[in-house]
């Protein structure tokens, strides 16, 4: 430390001598460690630096892992989004190095690591910004992993973001169209499989239903409006495709965006078979109070049950 001191106190007469504020920064970012001299004298180097060097220096800071370097750099005027000859922005150096640190103060300063992370496979750092957000041509994070094929980055992805599977670029492609494009057919089912688990609810075909949960299907996978698989048979009537659902582990008071509930939406669609099934298993009557007219669980219950066997006679 002694010794950095001493290096200090020169570049500091060199600084003031000279007034090579670039040259300084470099010497400076040989040393990993924060130390009270570095902060002292960096503020002043970087303050003489032309907007080339800060941003040259920028990238060096993010290739060596120097999150403080990067965050003063970029208090002093960097730009996080300028690019060298080789089109590589900080943020690309920094996921590149995999340097999760810099990474964050990059997030932090305004620019998203995702599009570039998904693009190179980091699935480490997909995890740390929002995974819906689109570049100007409307590609989100999911695109890029797709048409790169980066299973591992498009599972995160799909774990942490319900609306990016559906979302369309300005050429009007979603995930799953480009991966096919690019014939990486080892993302097909992740990225379609529990749309047809949703098809195979609302219709009723219970071979088709048993075939995508037997392929790893999520039986609670939610669509855009926070309907699960369950939502979808239930709200269609289809009692055998509940049944199903259910025996796989379907929760069975799940609420969508509206805060509705498979009972709500088989009680209101008036499904009384579908809606006494619900309950006999679980299904809570709370927010089907307002349904029919219908106030306490018993008054719910008697209703449903007068409503089928009204139908069963006719």
């Amino acid at each position: 430390m002694d010794r950095l001191k001493a290096d200090v106190q020169e570049l500091n007469m060199h600084f003031i001598k000279y007034q090579k504020c670039h040259h300084v920064v470099e010497y400076l970012l040989s040393y990993s460690p924060k130390s009270l001299e570095i902060a002292f004298l960096l503020p002043k180097a970087v303050y003489g630096c032309s907007q080339s060097q800060l941003n040259s220096l920028l990238k060096q800071a993010a290739k060596m892992e120097n999150p403080f370097f990067v965050s003063s750099l970029i208090e002093a005027g960097g730009d996080v989004n300028s690019r060298d000859s080789e089109g590589q922005s900080a943020m690309s150096v920094a996921v590149k190095f995999g340097n999760i640190n810099v990474v964050q103060v990059l997030i932090e300063s305004g620019q998203t690591a995702l599009h570039i992370a998904s693009i190179h496979g980091h699935f480490q750092v997909v995890r740390l910004s929002d995974p819906e957000i689109a570049d100007t041509e409307g590609w989100t994070p999911l695109h890029f992993s797709a048409q790169q094929g980066h299973p591992e980055v498009a599972k995160t992805l799909l774990d942490h973001s319900i609306f990016s599977k559906y979302a369309i670029t300005k050429a009007g492609k979603t995930a799953y169209a480009l991966a096919v494009e690019e014939g990486h057919d080892h993302l097909y089912e992740m990225l379609h499989l529990e749309d047809f688990l949703h098809r195979a609810a609302k219709v009723g075909d219970i071979h088709w239903m048993k075939s995508c949960l037997a392929e790893g299907g999520n039986v609670n996978a939610k669509d855009q409006n926070g309907w699960t698989p369950l939502h979808r048979a239930a709200f269609n009537g289809q009692i055998e495709c509940v049944k199903l659902l259910i025996s796989h582990g379907a929760v069975v008071d799940d609420v969508d965006d509206r805060g509705y509930t498979p009972l709500y939406l088989a009680t209101e669609a008036g499904h009384s078979q579908v809606s006494l099934y619900l309950i006999s298993n679980g299904g809570s009557t709370a927010n089907v109070k307002s349904v029919r007219g219908t106030g306490t669980a018993s008054e719910i219950m008697l209703h449903l049950l007068k409503t089928l066997l009204i139908r069963e006679k006719y």
